[in-house]
């Protein structure tokens, strides 16, 4: 990349306010939080009751699907 490319890059950049999303939860997080086993949690997020992925065999729940998941219980 050219110098002055970089330089148009930076100031452009420079305005820009990026916030990065908190990073997903592990399973024992959650199941501290909840107050259960991480077999609990593993239970429900393969039942897909909270919502979550796998990076690396591991699985990673996201804030707000455990926010939801709290809002729908405490409905019941």
């Amino acid at each position: 990349m050219r110098q002055a490319q970089q330089v148009s890059i930076k100031r452009f950049c420079k305005g820009l306010k990026m916030t990065l999303p908190p990073p997903p939860l592990t399973v024992r997080e959650v199941a501290d939080y909840l107050g259960v086993s991480e077999d609990v949690v593993r239970h429900l997020l393969r039942n897909r009751i909270i919502a979550g992925f796998k990076a690396g065999g591991q699985w990673r729940i996201f804030r707000e699907g455990l926010a939801e998941y709290v809002v729908r219980s405490m409905t019941r």
